[in-house]
């Protein structure tokens, strides 16, 4: 699936001015239709995976239990959860992937996936970032 400049460009806008300055260091996308999730892949190929570090929350198409992880690859680590390579996800899937952040620093993404995992962080993730 090949995604135009022009749609990449209106998908980047879409976030709020405010939103692009409170952090600059990650750019935040909900996937809540598979075809919405599969243009944001082709966005992040094209303008966000280079050397980036991405906190991801995948959602058990059979329990709609919450699985978040770190990952430098976005695209093969949701692949292998899919294939039940890995510890938890394994026999849980299939996932769809909800939402990831890209982050240009490694710990600062480290930091935010271990801030998911909290009390705080899965209340923050069920209002803002799985809504839908």
């Amino acid at each position: 699936m090949e995604v135009s400049v022009r749609e990449s460009s209106e998908a980047l806008r879409s976030f709020s001015e405010g939103e692009r300055r409170r952090r600059p260091l990650a750019i935040l996308l909900r996937s809540p239709e598979a075809s919405y999730g599969e243009r944001c892949f082709e966005i992040a190929k094209k303008y966000v995976m280079n050397e980036r570090y991405f906190a991801y929350i995948l959602k058990s198409k059979e329990t709609g239990k919450p699985y978040t992880g770190f990952t430098t690859d976005i695209v093969n680590r949701v692949r292998q959860h899919n294939e039940g390579a890995g510890g938890f996800t394994k026999g849980r899937g299939p996932w769809d992937l909800v939402w990831y952040g890209a982050f240009a620093d490694r710990q600062l993404a480290e930091d935010f996936e271990k801030y998911l995992k909290t009390g705080s962080g899965i209340a923050f993730a069920r209002k803002r970032l799985m809504r839908g």
